[in-house]
């Protein structure tokens, strides 16, 4: 076979062939690939161990003879399959054909009573025809009552109308009275009610009068003591008046300074010049030392980045190939406002773990490119975050909806050594962790502890497993499983590297460099606020000067503003008190007093007058009151005599009413009884016509059956309620229940027995043809079958006795006891098994091979004992066996080899090959066994030899391989 670029071919001498050709010859050696009694890899002992008895069975035959017997087993499971249906189809007719033959015999009986049946439903059928007429005389008898009903409804309805029409003429003058009463009351109401408003009016009018009188008193008391104070008062005016002129006399007027300020206004603008030079030197220099610290915050800043953390990981990020990973952060913090939720990264900056073996494992696991990854939360942020990690070469991981649970460390694992899943080595945000173990399988990773053997190493490795990568300080082991089956795995091994990015640290020329221009800068920024604070004392003097020369002007100024304020202020208090003293010398208070005396007399006289009108209107309230009173009585009384008359003529037009819906439903009522009394009179004639032979026949009664069961009196024929039809009722009633008592008595299952009864007749016949022909078709298998098993059963017996013999001789030797058996399962050729039975120790009894119950090494001790026994039966010309010594001990592996090589040494023996990287030494070979290594063997020199010979013949005067 020839394999290149990804495809392969086959040749067979040379020339290409098919994959089905390849097939047919290795069929044709007797090579069975798929045969683990054949071909046993080292990672398929324990799916040998774990074959099934009827499976080891299929597999034993096909490795030893010709696999004729393989066939032939075959044959009997697909035949036995085949005729399945068939049995079960010929049981099937079988059980039917009986039960058919029970329930035609069982309905026999029943056609004879359902015929018997028939007969007297005929006779009920027949009186109840008779019944028809007697049921159309009986709805006629209650039509004509309904009739005499309705009239007399009639004759109650035309009697109430009369009663009633004799209490409506009283009622209708009891009404009259009871309006006319009401309108009487409402003008007495109404004059009520204006006599309450005049009421109300005058005594408002007596309250005015008196608040006028009051008022005006109080007016008169104020005037008359303001006449006996007036004389005090005009003197407290003029002593104020002469206090004020006084004090006007004594204000000195201050000497004219103008001169004197204008020469102290001139020195104030040159000094004030000083002082505006003195302040902008001062902002110039203040704003260079803004200058300089702005520029020593920002190297300063630097400084602090360059000997933080986070920023010692950028820098190892972009040293390890991202190197872009600083700018790419700085412009993801620019936009953190326009995500909805904050994009974090990189990992590794997330990510606290002090312990430097975890380190390692964490930067091996998860590798450079997701250490160097973003996070985003929220789906909706994945757009936007596409144009930057296009821009910057960059990997986002989108966590919408992280969960995640911190693993537990049973006992169970701290028993194998581990101490930690990877998950739990460092500290992180739940989204960081969720992330890593999504991405890196974290939670599946273990630590194991660091002081443990390479024994307990080994161990916690094949024995844990959900686990698939285990880190050590030194060594990272993964467990890869077989393509052969799931359960089998093998693990590789590789060096665990010290972490290069969890330790990297800023470069220090960077930072010495850094350093310096911060010394330089501070030394700046000292020198200029050293002058600042020089210029910033003398700055301070000359405004303090300044001040003076101000607070002089101001002074110089304000003697003679505060003269001319109190000599305006004087003057101004003259006139007031002047303007005072003028109006209360014009008051003339007496004249008051004598016109306030006049209005008090005629208020006085209005208060009596109000006074006597309020009298007047309280006496004629109290007689409106009493004319209302009476008015609301009559009214009551004649409303009491309207209300009587009125529910007596009402309570008989009601029972009128009522009546009168009565009469309608008797009208409805006595309708449909003629309808239905037609209806019965039409049925009775079209499905009982009384002809002359029914006439003579109508009132005939059966001898054996008594007509009249209840005896009871009834009137004779010509008198009074006597009817023929009500005669005989009795009669036909008893007949129809006598005749259908009798026809229930004899049981029928339905009226279809007879039909049901020739089907089953049909079918038997049917199903005894169909049973005669596939009877015998399932009885020539059976015999063809049972001929085919015997031939099988004789060929395979004799070899599994062999096999059983030479398992038990290999078992013995090695001190232990084993056997082989055919378990015989009759008919049911797939459940034919051949069992392994081993027992390794003389405490436990012999029991079946099971892969859950014996050892690595005990397994492969009996698959190899096993295949050893079938070596001298297998037809096929070589066999392969795959380190099947690996899980052994040394005393078991010698044991072993020693059968092995002794098996396949006998000449009639077939090749065996046992691939194994390493065998134990001092074993014993034969001299029909043969080692080779691969590149290795005393062959080499020739091969190398005839390849230069082949090398000169198809190049000749080429180079040669050295």
């Amino acid at each position: 076979m020839n394999r290149s670029a990804g495809s392969g071919r086959y040749l067979i001498n040379g020339y290409p062939v098919g994959v089905e050709r390849v097939k047919a010859e290795i069929k044709k050696l007797g090579c069975q690939l798929d045969n683990l009694c054949q071909f046993l890899p080292q990672d398929r002992v324990v799916a040998f161990a774990q074959l099934k008895a009827t499976e080891l069975l299929l597999e034993t035959e096909k490795a030893i003879g010709d696999g004729r017997l393989f066939e032939e087993h075959e044959w009997l499971i697909n035949e036995k399959k085949a005729i399945a249906n068939l049995e079960r189809e010929v049981a099937a007719k079988e059980a039917r054909i009986e039960k058919l033959n029970k329930e035609v015999e069982n309905m026999e009986r029943d056609v004879a009573r359902f015929n018997e049946r028939n007969e007297l439903l005929e006779k009920v059928e027949e009186y109840k025809l008779k019944r028809l007429w007697i049921d159309f005389e009986d709805k006629r008898k209650v039509w004509k009552g309904a009739q005499a009903e309705l009239l007399k409804i009639n004759e109650q309805i035309k009697q109430l109308h009369a009663d009633a029409s004799e209490h409506k003429v009283p009622m209708d003058k009891a009404s009259a009275a009871k309006e006319e009463a009401k309108k009487v009351h409402m003008v007495a109401s109404r004059a009520l009610v204006a006599a309450l408003k005049e009421k109300k009016k005058r005594l408002q009018g007596v309250y005015n009068s008196e608040t006028e009188h009051s008022m005006l008193n109080d007016k008169i008391n104020s005037k008359e003591k303001e006449e006996r104070e007036k004389g005090k008062r005009i003197r407290d005016r003029e002593r104020a008046i002469a206090d004020i002129e006084d004090q006007l006399a004594g204000l000195v007027e201050p000497p004219d300074i103008s001169a004197e300020r204008t020469k102290a206004l001139r020195e104030k603008k040159a000094h004030n010049d000083v002082v505006v030079s003195l302040e902008t030197k001062h902002d110039i220099l203040k704003d260079k030392s803004h200058r300089h610290g702005f520029q020593l915050k920002d190297l300063e800043a630097k400084l602090a980045g360059f000997q933080s953390e986070r920023q010692q990981r950028l820098v190892a990020l972009q040293r390890a190939g991202h190197n872009q990973i600083i700018e790419a952060d700085r412009a993801l913090q620019n936009m953190q406002n326009q995500f909805h939720k904050p994009v974090i990264g990189p990992i590794l900056t997330l990510i606290k773990c002090d312990n430097i073996n975890h380190r390692k494992y964490l930067e091996a696991q998860i590798g450079k490119r997701f250490l160097a990854a973003y996070i985003t939360q929220d789906d909706r942020d994945r757009s936007k975050l596409q144009e930057w990690t296009k821009r910057w070469q960059t990997t986002a991981v989108n966590m919408p909806s992280a969960k995640y649970e911190e693993p537990i460390i049973d006992q169970r694992l701290k028993s194998l050594g581990i101490t930690h899943r990877l998950d739990q080595c460092f500290e992180a945000d739940a989204v960081v962790k969720a992330a890593l173990c999504d991405m890196n399988q974290l939670n599946i990773t273990f630590v194991i502890d660091p002081k443990a053997s390479q024994d307990v190493v080994d161990r916690a490795v094949t024995e844990v497993q959900d686990g698939k990568i285990f880190y050590t300080p030194s060594t990272r082991y993964t467990k890869i499983q077989s393509r052969y089956g799931r359960r089998e795995t093998t693990t590789s091994s590789s060096p665990t590297r010290d972490s290069t990015l969890f330790s990297s640290g800023s470069s220090k020329e960077d930072e010495q460099n850094l350093k310096r221009d911060i010394q330089i800068v501070q030394e700046q920024k000292a020198a200029c606020d050293q002058e600042l604070k020089q210029l910033k004392a003398e700055l301070a003097d000359g405004r303090k000067t300044l001040e003076a020369f101000t607070s002089r002007i101001n002074n110089m100024g304000s003697e003679m503003a505060r003269y001319l304020a109190e000599k305006n202020r004087f003057n101004t208090q003259l006139k007031a008190q002047q303007n005072a003293l003028e109006r209360l010398r014009q008051q003339d208070v007496g004249k008051e007093i004598e016109s306030l005396k006049r209005d008090m007399a005629k208020i006085l006289e209005k208060r009596s007058k109000e006074t006597c009108a309020y009298a007047d209107v309280v006496t004629a309230c109290c007689e409106a009151r009493a004319s209302e009173t009476t008015a609301l009585l009559h009214a009551k009384q004649c409303d009491a005599l309207y209300k009587y008359l009125k529910e007596l003529y009402d309570s008989e037009t009601r029972q009128a009413q009522d009546l009168m819906d009565a009469q309608n439903a008797q009208k409805e009522k006595t309708l449909t009884l003629k309808r239905v009394c037609a209806m019965a009179k039409r049925e009775a004639e079209e499905k009982a016509p009384l002809d002359e032979e029914r006439k003579k026949r109508f009132f005939e009664m059966p001898q054996e059956i008594d007509p009249y069961p209840n005896p009871e009196p009834r009137p004779e024929e010509g008198q009074e309620g006597h009817d023929d039809y009500q005669e005989i009722l009795p009669g036909i009633d008893e007949c129809v229940r006598a005749f259908e008592e009798a026809a229930d008595e004899i049981m029928c299952p339905n009226d279809m027995v007879l039909q049901d009864f020739r089907d089953k007749q049909e079918e038997r016949n049917r199903l005894r043809g169909d049973l005669t022909e596939k009877g015998g078709d399932l009885n020539e298998r059976l015999e063809v079958i049972e001929t085919k098993k015997q031939a099988w059963l004789a060929a395979l017996r004799p070899l599994v006795d062999k096999i059983n013999d030479n398992f038990k001789t290999n078992f013995a030797s090695i001190g232990c006891a084993g056997e082989v058996k055919l378990h015989d399962a009759g008919d049911k050729f797939e459940e034919w098994e051949l069992q392994i039975w081993v027992k390794f120790r003389a405490v436990t009894d012999m029991h079946i091979l099971d892969a859950h119950r014996q050892s690595g090494g005990e397994r492969s001790v009996s698959t190899m004992l096993y295949l050893i026994s079938l070596q001298e039966l297998t037809s096929a010309p070589f066999r392969v066996v795959d380190e099947i010594n690996q899980g052994m001990d040394p005393i078991n592996e010698r044991k072993i080899f020693k059968r092995m090589t002794k098996a396949a040494s006998s000449s009639e023996a077939t090749q065996t090959f046992l691939l194994t990287p390493k065998l134990l030494n001092n074993l014993q070979y034969t001299e029909d066994c043969t080692v080779l290594c691969i590149f290795n063997g005393p062959w080499i020199a020739e091969m190398a030899k005839r390849w230069k010979e082949m090398q000169r013949a198809l190049q000749p005067g080429g180079p040669v391989t050295p």
